[in-house]
């Protein structure tokens, strides 16, 4: 790994690059507005500069979206006021320090609570991911067994994950995984999720005959697609 600075304009940007038994050049805009840049081995840092000033339009278009992005969501904070999700709803959090019931998570009409042994974010962050874990385990599964039983489709596995890229996944050997970070979203979006990776047992592509299938389920989906692809993000 070896850091670069490319100069836009007035701006100095940092790429970091890494370099691989790779034959081409991929670009990634990270998401504090740096560079990732995968190389080949043999490429000098010359090279790689060049590369990047000959992208400067795609890059700075693409740069300004994931700022503007940051911007609109900025980092969560996890201390009390806050405001988190749980099956597409707004709830205040609240931080309430107890010895006795620490790691305990209550919700409360609109609000959910969070026992922590101390008032620090990385604990009650830690203490609501493992709720939002537990909650998943719950949900989904009940939702696969729901549209399985509709579709006529047997599954092997049912995994709740912890993924940064995707929501769903189908294995050939038929185990559906999921991602926990779906229980924040709404039921309809979940729902859609579930319904996408119950059709890849039928077709392990995205073809029409694909698409077909999640449609005779679900026949707003191109709805709830479009939601997820928009939104997505705001939950990762």
């Amino acid at each position: 790994m070896k850091k670069l600075v490319f100069q836009y304009e007035t701006e100095t940007i940092e790429v970091t690059v890494i370099r691989s038994k790779r034959k081409t050049l991929s670009i990634a805009i990270q998401p504090d507005g740096n560079l990732l840049v995968k190389a080949p081995l043999g490429l000098s840092d010359g090279e790689i500069l060049k590369w990047i000033k000959s992208k400067t339009g795609w890059i700075i278009r693409q740069r300004e979206k994931v700022l503007e992005q940051q911007n609109a969501n900025p980092p969560k904070r996890y201390r009390t006021g806050e405001k988190v999700s749980y099956l597409g709803c707004e709830y205040e959090l609240e931080v309430r320090i107890s010895e006795g019931r620490a790691g305990m998570v209550g919700l409360l009409e609109d609000k959910i609570v969070v026992f922590s042994k101390e008032d620090s974010e990385d604990i009650v962050e830690n203490v609501l991911n493992g709720w939002y874990v537990e909650q998943a385990k719950i949900w989904i599964p009940k939702r696969v067994r729901f549209f399985a039983s509709q579709m006529g489709e047997q599954y092997k596995n049912i995994m709740i994950k912890n993924q940064k890229k995707r929501w769903g996944s189908c294995s050939s050997d038929r185990n559906l995984n999921f991602n926990w970070r779906l229980i924040r979203m709404p039921k309809d979006i979940i729902d859609y999720v579930v319904v996408h990776e119950l059709c890849h047992l039928k077709q392990m592509n995205h073809s029409k005959a694909f698409w077909d299938e999640v449609e005779k389920v679900l026949p707003d989906y191109k709805i709830r697609k479009k939601w997820l692809d928009e939104n997505g993000k705001i939950f990762i």
